[in-house]
This record gives structure tokens, C-alpha cells and sequence, in this order.
């Protein structure tokens, strides 16, 4: 082993070095007022709705256009 073959001042710093503790959350869970939304309202609904549904969308749209282009030159 490493730890073995250290030289004894270098295994004496080891043994002396303290042991780093866990962090302690007092506040692991957030309250409802943490963030800046309303995410009850049905404007933030159709919102999200929008914006994820675009992001899946927007591959489909590039594939189709692009093979689309591609038969067209042909």
C-alpha cells in the first residue's frame, strides 16, 4: 500500500488531519413563497404548455422541412 511505504512525518499529518463533517440542512425543503411564479395560474399553464410543446415539436418541423427540401432538389 501507499500509506505504508509514506514517510512517518507524512502518516503522522495523515492520522492528524480531521475528518470534514456532513453538511446539515436546518431548511432542506422550500416553502411555497421561494419562487418567483404563481404556478397555479392557467396564463403560466398555457405558458409551460407552450414552451415545452414548441421544444418537442421544433425537431419534427426541421426533419420534415429538411427532407421535404432534399426530395424537391431531386
Amino acid at each position: 500500500m501507499i500509506a505504508a511505504r509514506a514517510s512517518l512525518p507524512l502518516r503522522r499529518a495523515v492520522a492528524r488531519s480531521p475528518v470534514a463533517q456532513p453538511m446539515r440542512f436546518s431548511h432542506a425543503h422550500a416553502g411555497p413563497g421561494t419562487v418567483p411564479f404563481n404556478g397555479k395560474s392557467p396564463w403560466f399553464g398555457l405558458q409551460l404548455v407552450s414552451y415545452l410543446g414548441l421544444g418537442f415539436v421544433l425537431p419534427f418541423v426541421a426533419a420534415a422541412y429538411q427532407l421535404k427540401k432534399s426530395t424537391a432538389s431531386t
